[in-house]
């Protein structure tokens, strides 16, 4: 399963989406990408909006908060008082519903939904599990901003978890939660709760201190396993075609996991 597409926008933000089922029996990561011109309070706040959720244990879960986010952002917004309170919110929201969805004791999904503020030049975004977002300097490289995995390899996670009474156990030599999930930080995997949790890092940078363009790539960790070499890409590619820059990032790479990839880059 291969799927390759451009989004260009006229407000100088290009971005272009991958995914690919690799060697896996089946596909459990999705990918979207959207404008869309919402009200925050009084303000009306012109958008792009890119999220990646990767399943585990069955594609359920992630197919449901794949779905669901599109129908939220087709929601009137104009209650939240900022973008950062509608994030809480969208996290709050499919927390619950999650709850419901008889698949959700045992299989859940990452969500990495970042959000460009096209008005303000500014990037937001909410990460839970071990999917990523990072946004670099076009031209150097440079990392701006890089959310943070949570996985059983992080410090900071495995205390949380021995704290709440759970265990990480090593299976087949690397570290999982009850022995099990790869993962600290899912949507469901509700059997795993407390140890496993869905609250989300949420991230604000302000962009507009950046006299050039911005590379961001949002992505599974089907493609972050595998490129190693992103800087070195993002530093010689000189076009603003986000479509050429993911060519060149994916490059012969033959990929085992599922993968789901948006890179955009923000013109300044």
């Amino acid at each position: 399963m291969k799927k390759i597409n451009e989004i260009q926008n006229r407000t100088k933000v290009s971005n272009a989406i991958y995914m690919n089922q690799g060697a896996r029996l089946s596909m459990e990561d999705y990918c979207h990408c959207m404008e869309a011109s919402v009200r925050i309070g009084d303000e009306l706040k012109d958008l792009c909006v890119q999220y990646v959720c990767d399943g585990h244990g069955g594609s359920e879960v992630a197919h449901f908060v794949h779905a669901h986010i599109q129908a939220m952002l087709a929601q009137e917004w104009r209650t939240h008082a900022s973008i950062l309170d509608l994030l809480h919110n969208m996290s709050s929201e499919l927390t619950t519903l999650v709850k419901a969805l008889p698949h959700a004791l045992t299989t859940g999904t990452t969500l990495c939904l970042s959000l460009i503020d096209k008005n303000a030049r500014r990037l937001y975004i909410m990460n839970c599990g071990d999917s990523r977002c990072v946004a670099y300097a076009h031209g150097s490289g440079k990392i701006i901003i890089e959310t943070k995995d949570h996985s059983p390899y992080d410090t900071d996670e495995i205390r949380r978890v021995l704290d709440a009474g759970g265990f990480i156990f090593r299976n087949r030599g690397m570290p999982r939660v009850m022995g099990v999930l790869g993962l600290t930080r899912a949507f469901g995997d509700l059997e795993h709760a407390p140890y496993v949790i869905s609250d989300p890092d949420i991230y604000q940078v302000d962009l507009s201190a950046q006299t050039g363009a911005v590379v961001t790539i949002v992505a599974s960790d089907g493609y972050w396993n595998m490129r190693k070499d992103q800087v070195s890409i993002i530093s010689s590619y000189k076009g603003k075609n986000a479509r050429g820059l993911l060519s060149a990032l994916l490059g012969h790479t033959s990929f085992h996991d599922n993968v789901a990839i948006i890179v955009s880059i923000i013109s300044s």
